[in-house]
């Protein structure tokens, strides 16, 4: 989530199942494949330029380049515009300038070139760029996390193509719209409906401290914690068991990384039921939010499969068929 643009890389290990997508001009049939990265990317081929990696970001209202990436590629720059965005640390970042993104094509979806902001981020963050809701709303994004996958399609092209992909429409949820980003209502423990940011540049679901309390979550620490132990536990046999000896592993507490480099620490919070429309997830853990705003991550997204359609603003739940 970037402000103004508000977004950040999150790292937030044993949670995050992410979605990178290789870049695909063919017909729209054929889904980019996803991997499990800790953000969710794509590969994109920008003409001449070659081939660059942006984060799908829809907790953002803009979208960026980096500095290096710009130089790299060979961008056309210029330093008369400059814009400030907050991160989701709250960390302040000025943009150096502006550089102009190339057109490119995924799937039937062609995207203009475009002047984005260009920033200097923490040399942590794994990209060249963010998509952010300004590029993404222009089309229909298919997620889906368990099959590790994701779909381009036009506006017109949905009721068509989800089918086409293998598809069925469950049942349709409202969004607001806001800024440009996409909110969602979800009921949390069968008793509070909140509405949240859906973002796939959190790997975590979020909710705003004041929730938090009047809801009297209790606190998850320990249970991270020893899902950490475990976690490093199994990675620590699995390489022993591939011929490696005097394996030392340790899986360092959550947290979460700016785009401008703080890093914050997370606290988790226990829920006992989570619903979006007609899906329930139980026993999930949830990390408390420094702002004011709550969302929706990775850690739920991933779970099933969906569509995000900006222009109808409503979510569709989908199954495989």
């Amino acid at each position: 989530m970037i402000a103004a643009a508000n977004s950040a890389v999150r790292r937030v290990p044993c949670l995050a199942v992410a979605f990178v997508a290789a870049c695909g001009a063919g017909a729209p049939e054929h889904p980019l494949p996803l991997s499990g990265d800790d953000l969710c990317t794509v590969e994109l081929r920008l003409g001449a330029a070659g081939t660059s990696r942006f984060v799908l970001d829809t907790g953002s209202q803009l979208s960026f380049v980096t500095s290096r990436a710009a130089d790299r590629l060979g961008f056309a720059c210029s330093e008369s515009r400059r814009t400030e965005i907050v991160d989701s640390t709250g960390t302040r970042l000025t943009s150096q300038g502006s550089a102009v993104v190339p057109a490119f094509r995924l799937g039937e979806v062609s995207f203009p070139a475009v002047s984005v902001p260009e920033f200097v981020p923490d040399p942590r963050f794994p990209a060249d760029g963010i998509l952010g809701a300004d590029m993404l709303s222009r089309a229909a994004w298919l997620f889906d996390g368990p099959a590790q996958r994701v779909f381009v399609t036009s506006f017109d092209s949905i009721e068509a193509n989800v089918g086409r992909f293998g598809y069925r429409i469950v049942s349709r949820i409202p969004l607001r719209i806001v800024d440009g980003r996409p909110w969602i209502v979800v009921r949390i423990d069968e008793r509070q409906d909140v509405e949240l940011l859906l973002d796939t540049g959190s790997s975590s679901t979020r909710l705003p401290m004041h929730l938090v309390e009047s809801l009297r979550l209790p606190d998850a620490t320990a249970e991270t914690e020893d899902a950490r132990r475990r976690e490093a536990e199994e990675l620590r046999v699995a390489l022993m068991a591939a011929g490696m000896r005097d394996v030392r592993v340790e899986r360092r507490g959550g947290g979460e990384v700016g785009v401008g480099g703080e890093e914050r620490p997370d606290r988790p919070f226990a829920v006992a039921s989570l619903a979006l429309g007609n899906r329930t997830w139980e026993h999930l853990v949830v990390h408390g939010s420094w702002g004011s705003e709550g969302l929706l991550g990775r850690d739920v997204l991933a779970r099933f499969p969906w569509l995000l359609d900006w222009r109808a603003q409503s979510l569709l739940l989908l199954a495989a068929e």
